[in-house]
């Protein structure tokens, strides 16, 4: 039986978060309307600078990163001018996240040589409270709050029309992978077209399985993922030392390679 995979939706478009920047004008266009899938849509989920210039490269198929906070601009991928959209994210509420986020996003949008800031997620895992789990631990009330007041609209872009609410697609340990790949859309058929972006994904604690596990799961997902017309953009969980960086945190593991190239 081949092991349980728990994929996480952090960042699904259900009213329409990820802004889209316009250069000359300040007009609100419709979101869903106006952007498409694009046809790379892997994104590398970081939090070691060092990390993100691992998956540079000419062929490569990575087109943005995020590292759960709104302070990307200082790290390392930035200082090299990579053309990868940073995309900063209002962790939570809390002071030491919402206190920083307006200026940070400002002062990012327009550094280095890299494409910038096109796109801002918000609010990470209201819904998990499990302790250092990385959630937000936000009640409904403080999320909208704290949407309405840092997102509507977010800083520096000038048109916003999508918002993202967590959902979690867990199976359970008798699915196989045909059967998680034909159910997950399910959760989405209610969203109507509107853009999903799958923020973290993998197998779930504990059920790891072995790297030939992990590869044979990479390669069958993510040619379903980019023929998914509503999956915009997708990670997965994550750029981290045994995960699509070797465990000596030199560069990519065999299962980055996979992520970044195949």
């Amino acid at each position: 039986m081949k092991s349980p995979i728990l994929i996480s939706i952090l960042a699904i478009a259900i009213f329409s978060l990820a802004a889209t920047v316009p250069e000359d004008t300040t007009t609100e266009v419709d979101f869903i309307s106006s952007e498409e899938a694009g046809r790379n849509r892997r994104g590398v989920a970081f939090n070691d600078n060092t990390f993100p210039r691992m998956f540079s490269g000419p062929i490569n198929k990575i087109t943005w990163m995020y590292n759960w906070g709104s302070d990307l601009c200082g790290s390392a991928d930035r200082k090299a001018g990579l053309p990868i959209e940073n995309v900063p994210m209002l962790h939570s509420d809390k002071a030491d996240h919402a206190g920083v986020w307006a200026e940070n996003v400002k002062r990012c949008a327009n550094y280095g040589d890299g494409i910038g800031i096109v796109h801002v997620l918000a609010m990470n895992e209201p819904d998990m409270c499990i302790q250092n789990a990385g959630g937000s631990c936000m009640s409904l009330d403080a999320t909208l709050s704290a949407w309405r007041a840092h997102m509507d609209p977010p800083p520096q872009l000038r048109r916003q029309n999508e918002t993202r609410l967590p959902r979690r697609h867990k199976p359970r340990p008798q699915q196989r992978r045909p059967r998680l790949l034909a159910q997950f859309p399910q959760p989405l058929l209610r969203l109507q077209g509107r853009p999903v972006w799958i923020t973290e994904f993998g197998f779930s604690s504990g059920q790891e399985g072995n790297q030939e596990d992990r590869k044979g799961f990479l390669k069958e997902v993510m040619p379903w993922l980019d023929a998914q017309k509503d999956v915009h953009r997708y990670a997965y969980q994550y750029a981290g030392p045994g995960f699509l960086v070797n465990n000596e945190g030199t560069g990519l593991s065999s299962l980055g390679q996979i992520f970044v190239f195949g």
